[in-house]
């Protein structure tokens, strides 16, 4: 009964050991690569839009999160509200409706289903 505690136990520190290398692994290539700060910035130009998501990258709050001349690789959620809501010129009590109802200076930030957020 024991023995099989044993082997119970060893593979799983075995396999802690492992997904703990892999993942360092996979985070030291992800910052050598810079994919991380890449990634953000495309998924952040996916959801708003280039012309927006350029003026948010311009944006001090944003722009002092750089690490020199590489874009951040972590944008706060507090942060990118803020900046948001600062570039889009509404009130910190807006909701996803008056955001997306008050975006007409960026015509690339249409919401995919429009019902949904009426």
């Amino acid at each position: 009964m024991l023995e099989s505690l044993d082997v119970a136990i060893g593979l799983v520190v075995v396999y802690l050991v492992l997904a703990l290398a892999c993942t360092a692994l996979n985070e030291g290539i992800a910052a050598a690569l810079k994919m991380r700060s890449e990634t953000l910035k495309e998924s952040i130009v996916q959801m708003l839009g280039s012309t927006l998501a350029a003026d948010l990258y311009k944006h001090p709050l944003i722009a002092s999160l750089r690490e020199g001349d590489r874009d951040p690789a972590y944008i706060p959620a507090a942060a990118f509200r803020i900046v948001l809501l600062d570039r889009l010129k509404l009130p910190a009590t807006a909701t996803v409706a008056d955001i997306l109802n008050g975006a007409t200076s960026y015509p690339e930030l249409k919401p995919a289903h429009p019902k949904r957020w009426s």
